[in-house]
């Protein structure tokens, strides 16, 4: 029986200018650092399991210094996580484990010290838990948790993404494939601002795949 989770975790940094002197040029937002300290573990067969993750950073953008104009960045993380422990194969379960943790640091510059801006975080995760059952009455998990944010090293709930944890099973017959549809969304409005800025922005979460 074969478990997978294919995960994707989207971070959006929109920078809106409310208002700004007439000598002001543009706005710009721009990722500074990135680090992905995601680590993995593993158990029973090692030929059938897989796993893949990595970071992607976008460019640095900037806008003209006008009222309601906007400018965004971002970033994107994907996860994959799959284990299928051959039939008559001994050795326990196969299990790929991701515990997911990478920062962004992200700066925000005004040409002038009077533009009024404000900073708007928009964090999605979307992916698919599926399984396909090889052997009936078997119990291969897919699993994913919730997305706990960090604005600046403190927890911060609008950053995170809560109501999606779950482990899938299913144990039906041969050859049943299922699949489960993962989503979930978040925004927070860090507030309004003058001058340079910089923030630090930090996500954790967990993918699984097992199988018996």
């Amino acid at each position: 029986m074969r478990g997978q989770g294919i995960l994707l975790a989207v971070l959006a940094a929109l920078v809106t200018a409310l208002g700004s002197a007439s000598t002001a040029q543009a706005i710009s937002i721009s990722i500074t650092s990135s680090a992905n300290n995601t680590t993995s573990s593993t158990s029973g067969p090692g030929g059938d399991r897989a796993g893949a993750q990595g970071l992607t950073i976008g460019a640095a953008s900037s806008t003209p210094d006008a009222v309601s104009a906007s400018v965004s960045t971002g970033s994107r993380y994907v996860s994959n996580a799959a284990a299928d422990r051959g039939i008559a194969i001994s050795g326990g379960t196969a299990r790929w484990t991701y515990n997911t943790d990478y920062t962004i640091s992200f700066s925000v510059t005004p040409d002038s010290l009077l533009a009024l801006y404000e900073v708007v975080i928009d964090t999605r995760i979307l992916g698919e838990l599926t399984l396909l059952d090889d052997v009936g009455a078997t119990a291969s998990t897919a699993k994913v948790s919730n997305v706990t944010g960090y604005l600046n090293a403190v927890v911060t709930t609008g950053l995170g993404i809560s109501g999606i944890a779950q482990t899938f099973s299913v144990g039906t017959g041969l050859n049943d494939a299922q699949e489960r549809n993962i989503a979930g969304s978040n925004s927070l409005n860090l507030g309004s601002f003058t001058g340079p800025q910089a923030f630090t922005l930090r996500f954790t979460f967990q993918t699984e795949a097992s199988a018996p």
